[in-house]
């Protein structure tokens, strides 16, 4: 049942006494409801959940169909902190960093070539919906990168992979786990940070980036995204996403990423 989120974040308010941080966070899904009910809206048309032993987690996972000849554009949202479709009784505090995680697979006739958006994050005013600012996790030409865009001028700025070495690069028929970090710049400064680990190592690194320029807003939308340019791939073929995260902790640590590094613990002389 879309849109039920509002009225549990409500209950929960109710029930605490206080609200969470940043509201609607962690949200976690492996489409183990076999349906797209953890999600709250979006042109579902060409994304199905099925029942099937490869699953990343689980039994079930999300199925989506791409073209080598048209521009898919189909799309799962999930609201959460400031973002007005929550409701302004439940509204959360703003998010200033995240973590997301996401496991994808293609399936064997991929080819290199194009690009595809495989998740995103948007970010809004908190007062409207309309998108300003985004964090994209992409399939690049066959590597996965980050991207950020200033969408009301139309200007995208590329992040590819920048640590060790050789970029780690799709692997057609086998699942792919990426987690990515990003913490929001200051108004008006380039510090901003990015990073994504990729099947748990860490591949991209920028520390100057300026994600959202000299405005306040803030990341409230999560989107499972299948866009795809029409040179993704010579041939029709099959995505597969399973395993979501999106939350203010790392969910392989739990700890924050810019916490205290532990005491040392003194051996027993």
């Amino acid at each position: 049942m879309k849109y039920s989120h509002t009225i549990i974040f409500g209950l929960l308010l109710l029930l605490s006494g206080s609200a969470y941080s940043v509201q609607g966070l962690p949200f976690t899904t492996s489409f183990e409801s076999g349906d797209l009910s953890d999600w709250f809206w979006g042109n579902d048309t060409n994304t199905t959940v099925i029942n099937t032993t490869d699953a990343y987690d689980g039994n079930y996972c999300a199925q989506i169909n791409y073209s080598a000849t048209e521009n898919w554009d189909n799309y799962l949202d999930y609201y959460f902190g400031d973002h007005v479709s929550i409701g302004s009784h439940t509204r959360g505090e703003a998010a200033n960093e995240l973590w997301l995680k996401l496991s994808v697979k293609y399936d064997e006739r991929f080819t290199p070539s194009g690009k595809q958006k495989l998740a995103l994050v948007n970010y809004t005013n908190g007062q409207d919906s309309q998108r300003r600012y985004q964090v994209i996790v992409y399939n690049y030409q066959g590597e996965y990168a980050i991207e950020h865009s200033y969408i009301n001028d139309w200007r995208f700025f590329l992040l590819p992979q920048n640590v060790g070495g050789a970029a780690s690069p799709v692997r057609p028929g086998q699942w792919d786990t990426l987690k990515v970090y990003f913490r929001n710049n200051t108004p008006g400064a380039s510090d901003g940070i990015v990073r994504m680990w990729v099947n748990n190592v860490l591949k991209v690194e920028y520390t100057n980036v300026n994600l959202r320029e000299s405005t306040n807003f803030n990341p409230n939308k999560l989107i499972l995204s299948s866009w795809v340019d029409n040179r993704v791939t010579s041939e029709n073929g099959i995505i597969y996403h399973d395993d979501y995260y999106l939350g203010e902790t790392d969910p392989d640590s739990g700890t924050p990423a810019n916490a205290p590094p532990s005491p040392p613990t003194l051996l027993n002389q």
